[in-house]
């Protein structure tokens, strides 16, 4: 009887994850009774008018951008591929929503299984695989203890235990801000939660063609080397996919092939010939990509800054990492002495794992974008190694009862504060963000039917703008935000914006910045001192609602 109920655990294991994303994902979008669209999670609406941008633009305007759709006149430099996806089902007709949602549903479940596989397969225990995998998915600090402090001082505890009124992995005024990594990551990073296990699965492939076999010459070519080519293909189309896996992945194998040629000394040349392929194989793909789409933008991005949000914070580093992750750093140092004292190859195995270690002081030290929370995309792979780490170290312990309590106490600590996020995430009725309203919502289509698809437009320059977002039109210039993170100069552009808002009659610099229409709503209005009145005397208006006006440039008559 026990053996058939432990035969279900991993079976059930995926089940769960799968209706957990099913059931959001298809909740993530919804329109209110008024019409309006609303995002069920903040990260949502935050992240994904970024990504509606892009995909608006790959979808209506054209497939192939090597122009940026943030900046006009600048070269596009983002990892757009997952936006590239919703691009083509656009063009296949997929509803406008549904081209975004699908491929972050498929890539959600696709994480789950890739996350499981990678630890199964470097560990050699499904045990293992399902701990670490859940540390992982579900990390988290102290957060818990201001959850419960929540219940306990509520004047209706169990409402309050029931609806979780906040996140509690991030908590600004007790300086916690290392998010679960579905709330932070898996759910809004569209970039992520495509790269990151396509990143796991090569990883997996590597470590199977140089560490689960005993002699490279033993094995036909074709079977000797089909992981590597689909690693290839994986890793060098990843600069395009996720840029900071792609570094992740870079760290973690220049370790693992230190680590291929010790493992078999006699057979290194043999080894190093495989490593060599798969570099060069890698670089074949990545160095054009990244030389065409990032060269000269991110290099002076690194930066100098010892103590990461702490520092922000204004808090001791060590209470800080206690805040955010409670034992989990501990945790892991203690698997890898662990595994390393029980290692017969000591020195391979210390590093196989020593990259995740420094995938976590690195980001402690520098920053690697001007966000300084974009960090977290590093941080994350330490969180891969830890979790592995932990995994090991609890399956490894689990013996006497006073051991047994002791590891399911520390596992509770280290999921707690996320697994409450993670079931607050699906009570989609206590979080909705109005993301376009029903007038906006009514624009944009009209936009799309009624108007040039390769126009340039002077909109407002909020992150979720219906314009920029929903119909693929070129802007002038988006959101400074996302101007900002990736490197562009935009103050002159700027500077020309808010010149055109209040000064309609000069024709020539609307000619000049290539502008043929005009927004003005209530954004332009209050923000950018929009002459609303005026702009009738000196361009056609071709649109009215309620709170928009749009304009064709040129003559009114």
């Amino acid at each position: 009887m026990w053996s058939k109920v432990k035969s279900l655990v991993i079976p059930s294991y995926f089940l769960f994850w799968l209706v957990y994303f099913a059931f959001f994902w298809s909740g993530a979008f919804r329109f209110d009774k008024f019409g309006n669209l609303l995002a069920a999670h903040v990260n949502l609406w935050g992240d994904w008018a970024a990504h509606f941008t892009m995909g608006s633009a790959l979808g209506y305007r054209q497939l192939f951008l090597t122009s940026s759709p943030f900046l006009l006149g600048e070269r596009f430099s983002y990892p757009f591929i997952t936006n590239f996806l919703s691009g083509l089902l656009i063009r296949f007709q997929v509803p406008f929503l549904l081209s975004f949602v699908i491929p972050s549903f498929c890539f959600s479940v696709l994480l789950i299984g890739a996350l499981f596989y990678f630890f199964k397969t470097i560990f050699q225990s499904r045990k293992i695989a399902l701990i670490a995998s859940l540390i992982f998915l579900l990390n988290g600090g102290l957060g818990f203890l201001f959850f419960f402090h929540d219940v306990s001082t509520s004047l209706q505890p169990w409402e309050t235990f029931l609806n979780p009124p906040h996140e509690y992995t991030r908590i600004d005024e007790q300086g916690i801000k290392w998010l679960s990594v579905i709330d932070s990551m898996i759910i809004p990073q569209r970039a992520f939660t495509m790269g990151f296990p396509l990143s796991l699965i090569a990883l997996t492939l590597i470590y199977q063609h140089f560490f689960l076999k005993k002699t490279p010459k033993s094995r036909s070519l074709k079977s000797r080397y089909w992981r590597l080519l689909v690693a290839i293909v994986i890793l060098g189309f990843m600069p395009l996919i996720h840029t900071h896996s792609f570094l992740a992945c870079g760290i973690i194998l220049t370790f693992w092939c230190l680590a291929g040629l010790i493992q078999l000394p006699k057979l290194w040349r043999e080894n190093l010939k495989d490593w060599v392929f798969l570099a060069g194989g890698i670089a074949a793909f990545a160095a054009p990509l990244y030389a065409f789409f990032f060269m000269n933008r991110v290099s002076h991005f690194i930066q100098w800054y010892p103590g990461w949000l702490a520092k922000e914070f204004e808090m001791n580093w060590l209470l800080f990492w206690l805040k955010n992750w409670a034992l989990t750093p501990v945790l892991a140092v203690v698997g890898y002495v662990t595994l390393v004292s029980r290692s017969t190859h000591k020195f391979k195995t210390i590093l196989l794992f020593l990259p995740f270690i420094l995938l976590f002081i690195l980001p402690n030290l520098f920053l690697f974008q001007p966000f300084s929370w974009d960090n977290t995309k590093l941080f994350v792979w330490a969180s891969l190694g830890f979790a592995g780490l932990i995994g090991y170290l609890f399956t490894t312990k689990f013996t006497t009862l006073m051991n047994k309590s002791a590891i399911i106490l520390l596992f509770l600590i280290t999921i707690l504060s996320g697994s409450i996020d993670a079931y607050r995430i699906l009570r989609l009725d206590l979080h909705s963000y109005v993301m376009y309203s029903a007038q906006e919502m009514g624009l944009s289509e009209w936009v799309k039917k009624e108007t040039s698809v390769g126009a340039v437009w002077l909109t407002g320059i909020q992150h979720n703008h219906w314009l920029f977002n929903l119909t693929g039109r070129q802007a002038l210039m988006t959101y400074p935000g996302w101007l900002w993170t990736h490197g562009y100069d935009y103050y002159p552009t700027e500077n020309t914006m808010r010149y055109l808002y209040r000064h309609p009659e000069d024709l020539t610099a609307f000619t000049k910045n290539q502008i043929e229409y005009v927004v003005i709503g209530p954004y332009e209005k209050t923000e950018l001192s929009a002459q609303g009145s005026r702009f009738a005397e000196y361009h056609q208006l071709i649109k009215q609602t309620p709170d928009y006006s749009l304009y064709k440039v040129g003559s009114p008559n």
